[in-house]
């Protein structure tokens, strides 16, 4: 009798180690999301999208809906129309600092290219004041542009590197490489307060509550 019970004793003893083994596990898991999620909550609320106006032109925005700044920003767009003969142009806009709660706006009327201009593919400007005064050059205000959204890239307010590209929030250094020809922005972007801006780490921490 002493034998049965003392195995009994081992097995339960087993099976309480066990469960408390795969609970320890579950709870470094749900932590590492969690640590994970609160990593990526500034981020999250970084975002750029295009609105295409009723005359047909297109408005590039910018935001930050979070309530710290994002530094070293980096944001690529690029125009695909092909029909009036022009290869694709991307510009390569550096800017070193998006303020809390706000949106960064670029108008059509904005953006000048020169196809012919050679600007590298790994270059960032930022934007210009000056209106191109060469040949050349040729601003979007009245073509048919398709522009579309390539990347942003960004520093959070630990310094951490992050990337928006193809859909996805990436925790990296560099955007690639976007169609190269000449193109510029003149005139700064125009800063308007950002909607539903919020601390995101305090909004993390609520909705796991």
């Amino acid at each position: 009798m002493t034998i049965v019970v003392s195995v009994v004793g081992l097995f339960l003893t087993g099976i309480g180690t066990l469960m408390g083994a795969l609970v320890s596990a579950d709870q470094l898991d749900q932590s590492k999301e969690a640590s994970e999620r609160n990593v990526r909550a500034q981020a999250a609320r970084v975002s750029a999208w295009l609105e295409q106006q009723g005359d047909g032109k297109w408005r590039l925005h910018l935001r930050n809906a979070s309530v710290d700044p994002i530094g070293d920003v980096r944001w690529v767009f690029a125009d695909h129309h092909s029909a009036v003969g022009l290869v694709a142009t991307s510009w390569r806009v550096a800017l070193p600092d998006v303020p809390p709660c706000t949106e960064q706006v670029i108008d059509q009327k904005q953006l000048w290219r020169n196809p012919g201009g050679g600007v590298e593919s790994e270059f960032f400007q930022v934007p210009s004041q000056d209106q191109p005064t060469v040949s050349g050059w040729r601003n979007l205000e009245h073509e048919d542009a398709n522009l579309v959204i390539w990347a942003i890239g960004f520093r959070d307010r630990d310094g951490v590197a992050w990337v928006r590209e193809d859909g996805r929030l990436l925790k990296k250094e560099r955007i690639a490489s976007s169609p190269a020809a000449g193109a510029i922005v003149q005139g700064l972007p125009t800063v308007r307060p950002a909607q539903a801006c919020a601390d995101a780490t305090a909004e993390q921490g609520t909705s796991e509550r």
